[in-house]
């Protein structure tokens, strides 16, 4: 490959080769490894600018409609070319090169760069197995180019040879969400089970964020532009979402959205609904090229189950840290990451388990620098969201102080689904309580405390006892007992029936009765 290969256009031979590459995966290749998968924009770019300029050198006008029958007639013999000419045309031939030529030569540097340091280690590698290697008589002559291809490593900008330095704090463009949670080059990940809510959570993140709004509690450095993979939600499944956020943005956000965050949305998101690329195909040929040309600062792979295209546990790491990291080092993006937890009963994971819950093994929990997990409550309407790596979430409760948990609950409308976020310490309070609504009991040790009434077959019940039935009866501690007592009788279900002092005095025992 030349330092700096040009694509001509006007040659009928590199034409073909174009032409070529875009309807056959095996000259896909070839074209990749030749001259980039971002020159072909570039080329698309050339040719309609070409192509204007020669109207405009004739006096005619130049608009999509003058365009299309121009490229058409010039293209017949490539109909995927000619495509992709079209769809340039259409989106205004005004600075339609300017705008690919920056970017276009930034991503073609950066992979060239990475190949030639690639190409430098392998050949560093094979001077050392040569050197090494016992049945060579001349390994003393290849030492002084090993040294050499030393010193030519020292600038490979992945190697520190300073750790003093290095900064302490992240350059506010690195930064895409929370506190410095997600940052450029990185990769988390958000858990939870199936059907608690995942892609509603990383969909409608997906929406907000591209217009620098928060969701889930998380705020965006800026209005994101935002590669979203879907490979289980339909087109009809995102509207639905987005009808969510569009009806409820007065709960979501605390008021609509504006004509100019619409727009936001429309410009920065771009949904990729494509089944086709699984397995080890998907990063190089799918996410990388298409991110690439939405220059997206973020991409959401939702689920990732749904690309690795055999057993997470023996493909996940594999695509994780052999694709998807060293693309998101190209592409100087961030990801996040969906992933489903094993199977999992109604009381959700363990403190201890949390961390290790996602499908595909401790490795799920090593490559994300952050994750953040999704889980129900003891409260059908209410869920939790812990997170668990790199706590610079930005995550506050009502004082300012920073929270692990935050708290969220659906629309109760399935046809337009959202998350509401949720106040912190009166969720808590009301989850301690074991409260869901007011005036009606607790879903886990509330819900038992008439039938302790009736067993017991009376119409009042000493509080102590009343605790000690619920503590065994729903296998909780004594506070969490004790708070949903205080919470039914705040709620007004319980009342207190009678005091009644000790024989020797001391503290008065309380009897309580169901209202």
């Amino acid at each position: 490959m030349s330092d700096k290969p040009t694509v001509l256009i006007d040659e009928e031979n590199e034409r073909a080769l174009v032409s070529a590459a875009v309807q056959s995966d095996e000259n896909w290749e070839s074209f990749n490894r030749e001259f980039d998968v971002a020159e072909l924009g570039d080329c698309v770019a050339r040719t309609v600018a070409m192509t204007a300029q020669e109207m405009e050198a004739r006096g005619e006008t130049v608009g999509p409609d003058e365009l299309r029958p121009r490229l058409y007639a010039a293209h017949k013999d490539k109909p995927d070319f000619r495509a992709a000419c079209v769809q340039a045309a259409d989106c205004g031939v005004a600075a339609l090169y300017e705008s690919y030529a920056g970017p276009v030569q930034d991503s073609i540097d950066r992979r060239r760069e990475f190949a030639k340091l690639q190409a430098e280690r392998r050949h560093h590698e094979e001077l050392e197995a040569a050197i090494l290697d016992p049945r060579r008589r001349d390994w003393r002559a290849l030492l002084p180019e090993l040294n050499g291809r030393k010193n030519d490593l020292s600038s490979d900008p992945f190697l520190c040879h300073d750790v003093f330095a290095l900064s302490a704090s992240c350059d506010a463009g690195q930064v895409l969400l929370g506190n410095e949670w997600l940052r450029r080059t990185d990769q988390n990940s958000l858990v939870s089970m199936a059907g608690t809510g995942k892609s509603v959570a990383a969909d409608g993140g997906a929406m907000l964020w591209s217009a620098g709004l928060p969701y889930l509690g998380i705020q965006p450095a800026e209005p994101l532009r935002v590669a979203l993979f879907v490979s289980e939600d339909d087109r009809v499944t995102i509207g639905q979402q987005r009808e969510g956020l569009l009806a409820y943005s007065g709960e979501v956000l605390g008021r609509g959205l504006t004509a100019e965050e619409r727009e936001l949305i429309r410009e920065n998101l771009l949904i990729d609904f494509s089944r086709e690329h699984v397995g080890e195909d998907f990063v190089p040929k799918r996410l990388e090229p298409v991110a690439a040309d939405h220059k997206a600062d973020l991409v959401i792979i939702n689920p990732l189950l749904g690309y690795v295209g055999g057993n997470l546990v023996e493909l996940g790491s594999k695509m994780l840290r052999g694709d998807v990291l060293p693309a998101l080092q190209r592409l100087n993006a961030g990801c996040l990451t969906v992933l489903h937890t094993n199977k999992l009963g109604r009381e959700g994971m363990t403190d201890i388990s949390q961390l290790y819950a996602a499908t595909g093994g401790a490795e799920m929990a090593n490559i994300p620098r952050g994750i953040v997990i999704l889980n129900p409550t003891d409260d059908e309407n209410i869920f939790r969201l812990r997170v668990e790596k790199r706590l610079t979430i930005g995550w506050t409760d009502e004082h300012g102080s920073f929270v692990r948990e935050h708290y969220v609950a659906r629309t109760g409308d399935p046809m337009r689904p959202a998350w509401i976020s949720l106040p912190y310490h009166e969720t808590r309070a009301q989850l301690e309580a074991g409260e869901t609504k007011p005036g009606r009991p607790a879903k886990c040790a509330g819900k038992h405390v008439r039938e302790v009434f009736a067993r017991e077959g009376c119409s009042e019940m000493e509080k102590g006892d009343l605790l000690d039935r619920l503590e065994e009866r729903c296998q909780v501690v004594r506070k969490t007992a004790e708070n949903t007592v205080n919470g039914l009788l705040s709620a007004g279900q319980l009342t207190v029936a009678r005091d009644e002092s000790r024989k020797g005095g001391g503290h008065k025992l309380q009897f309580l009765a169901l209202a």
